[in-house]
């Protein structure tokens, strides 16, 4: 705390970062000035074979992705035709399956709540 204060006294709190009039409006041209001049290059000339050896190239590329895609269409296909061909459970089995869960999920809850067979046919009678 007392650094601070001495800090202020001694230079004060104004700002005493300046800089001089117009410096900015000019600064891109100054800087542009002083850049060394570099040779323009010409773009590099490829040789017949580089050229022929790029089509080849390419030409295979586009032959093994068109290959690819076709691969993929088939055993997408394939898989298809195989779930198809499946058996399917009726919806009969899973209403059966589904009612199977939920009475496990009841007794479940009810022996977690220690309630007898006796409080439920109670409760459902009404008889309390």
């Amino acid at each position: 705390m007392k650094e601070e204060k001495d800090i202020k006294m001694k230079y004060g709190t104004g700002n005493h970062f300046t800089v001089p009039e117009g410096y900015f409006e000019h600064l891109t041209s100054n800087i542009m000035e002083n850049l060394p001049d570099m040779p323009v290059r010409e773009p590099l000339q490829r040789s017949s074979s580089t050229t022929s050896l790029l089509k080849w190239s390419m030409r295979i590329c586009s032959y093994a992705a068109a290959a690819c895609l076709c691969g993929a269409i088939l055993f997408g296909t394939t898989q298809l035709m195989e779930k198809k061909h499946m058996p399917t459970k009726t919806s009969t089995s899973y209403v059966k399956t589904d009612i199977n869960l939920e009475d496990s999920y009841i007794n479940n809850a009810l022996d977690y709540a220690m309630v007898s067979n006796q409080e439920i046919a109670l409760y459902l009678t009404d008889v309390y």
